[in-house]
């Protein structure tokens, strides 16, 4: 027993510094494991925060800057009233990016709705000033236009027979774009092959409310053309809802004060006329889209009077007619 605990006491010195090493050895392999992936996990950090520069998509269309827009009108006196009317419409879109240009051939006897005048045919709408019947086509067709140009019926009929535009633009009588503008978009229209000049018709239908005839675009048609003449369609707003006011009371400005109790609470008063006559004992609230028949209930309580009756008739003139009978006060 005693020389076995001697060969025991002899081994420990040498078996303690073989721990020690490997206890070093140990320790230094993991703090080398440790600062290598400490060095990956930086590299790999500041490589997620590196600022790469965006690519930019290229536009697949076309875009409206390219597009210049313009009415041009032809007049003509009336020679028993004197009144100048409007003989021919044509809405014109010129593509720059193309170069080539689309334009709409809208009826003089289509109605459009002026500010402050109600519904109009655009053959009468020149008296009310050139600004508001622009507005008032703009606001139909449903895109903007940049100014006009006034030709004689003659220069229109050439313009369209020839598609050439620079030339009667420069002889027009009447324009709001700037000299110099005039200049510079005849010099671009001038080089301009007459292949790449169309000219669509805008169909219309005829819409008879009351005694009174209007003419209107053919829904489906107006995009189409739209569509072919601007390469899109324009969004529609979203507008107020639209009354038409007949005096079927036979009472002078009953109608009108109809309209007064309907100012300032959403509506738009398209047009004041005499209903087909003078019969009608009860006010008459003719409601033809689902617009309408939300604004029903608000217009009987203003006018304190009306029955509400709902119209199947597809026409695109106006949300509502009002006709004014005996009982309205």
């Amino acid at each position: 027993m005693k020389k076995r605990d001697l060969r025991r006491r002899r081994r420990s010195p040498a078996g303690s510094i073989i721990k020690t090493v490997l206890i070093v050895v140990i320790g230094v392999s993991v703090v080398w494991a440790g600062l290598s992936l400490r060095q990956k996990t930086v590299v790999k950090k500041s490589s997620t925060v590196k600022l790469v520069k965006p690519i930019k998509k290229k536009e697949t269309r076309s875009l409206a800057v390219d597009q210049r827009t313009f009415l041009v009108l032809g007049i003509e006196d009336d020679e028993e009233t004197g009144e100048t009317k409007v003989t021919d419409v044509l809405a014109v879109v010129y593509d720059q990016a193309r170069n080539g240009i689309n334009g709409m051939l809208i009826d003089p006897d289509t109605y459009v709705s002026i500010p402050g005048r109600g519904y109009q045919p655009i053959s009468e709408g020149f008296e009310e000033g050139i600004e508001h019947l622009m507005g008032a086509i703009s606001e139909m067709i449903r895109f903007d236009l940049e100014g006009h140009f006034t030709v004689s019926g003659s220069q229109f009929d050439t313009l369209v027979q020839n598609r050439k535009i620079d030339t009667p633009i420069i002889e027009s009588m009447d324009t709001s774009f700037k000299k110099k503008e005039v200049s510079s978009l005849s010099g671009k229209l001038e080089n301009i092959p007459s292949e790449r000049v169309k000219f669509l018709d805008l169909p219309v239908k005829e819409i008879t409310i009351g005694e009174q005839t209007y003419y209107e675009p053919k829904k489906n048609d107006l995009d189409n053309t739209l569509l072919a003449v601007l390469g899109r369609i324009p969004e529609k707003e979203k507008a107020p809802t639209r009354v038409i006011i007949l005096n079927g009371a036979g009472v002078p400005g009953i109608a009108r004060l109809a309209a007064d109790r309907l100012v300032g609470k959403g509506f738009k008063i398209l047009d004041i006329k005499n209903a087909d006559n003078f019969d009608y004992s009860k006010t008459e609230i003719l409601l033809y889209n689902k617009q309408a028949k939300k604004s029903g209930k608000a217009i009987a309580k203003a006018l304190e009077s009306g029955v509400l009756i709902n119209k199947t008739m597809s026409q695109d003139v106006t949300d509502v007619v009002i006709i004014v009978g005996q009982d309205f006060e």
